[in-house]
């Protein structure tokens, strides 16, 4: 949630200042969207540059931004309580590591955040933010990967004891962009469907499909599963 100072409206306009109005927009949000039944991830940082991201992070004081966040009381009438319960949170959005592609480093920086996030804020769901790449603890799983992999393990990750459910991304198009239609629906039902398995069978959590994109067939795509839960 911090922001490069020149991408304006910033929630973090410098380390360790928030802009309140920015902060009550997100009250309004969390407001509405508990009256209107709907659930929320919020993002604790971004792994890019874009809106500020990690980038911004490293320039600033380490650890900032997340306790105010977190212990934020709610300004709208109907919420005047510590971060309202129709919200899960993520620690991060696609973290990635490209100088240790077997996951163990990610794996401790999940471990010692998490730990803090939650012994600041117990009350909400916690997850990664991965996109869902596989790693070394299962060496036969990165078959499943687009033919990469970009520092995460996504069972070694996600079976840290503070994080709550599991996520997935896909983005056919960007990662297999050589290939046709018929090779990404194939691609797509594999990796629906093997972290499925996985989440239920192996990390024993639930998992949530976050973010898609694939042009035309996004409609075709998403019928092929659910979301396991």
């Amino acid at each position: 949630m911090g922001i490069q100072r020149w991408r304006q409206p910033a929630l973090q306009i410098s380390p360790g200042v928030y802009d309140e109005r920015v902060f009550q927009g997100l009250d309004f949000v969390i407001s509405e969207a508990r009256k209107n039944g709907v659930h929320l991830i919020l993002s604790l940082s971004n792994n890019y540059k874009d809106f500020g991201g990690r980038p911004q992070y490293v320039s600033w004081a380490r650890n900032a931004g997340a306790p105010r966040v977190l212990t934020r009381i709610n300004t709208s009438p109907e919420l005047l309580t510590k971060m309202t319960h129709n919200h899960g949170m993520e620690l991060i959005n696609e973290p990635r590591c490209q100088v240790d592609y077997s996951g163990k480093t990610i794996n401790g920086w999940i471990q010692e955040m998490a730990s803090y996030v939650k012994s600041i804020d117990n009350n909400h769901l916690l997850t990664v933010g991965m996109e869902g790449f596989y790693g070394d603890s299962m060496p036969e799983k990165k078959a499943i990967n687009p033919g990469y992999q970009v520092g995460t393990d996504f069972i070694s990750n996600h079976l840290v004891k503070e994080i709550d459910f599991t996520t997935i991304h896909a983005y056919p198009d960007i990662w297999l962009s050589g290939k046709d239609d018929s090779s990404q629906m194939a691609f797509m039902q594999r990796w629906m469907t093997s972290h499925l398995t996985d989440s239920e069978t192996i990390i024993k959590k639930p998992m949530v499909f976050l973010n898609l994109e694939n042009r035309a067939k996004t409609r075709d795509i998403v019928s092929v599963q659910g979301i396991h839960s």
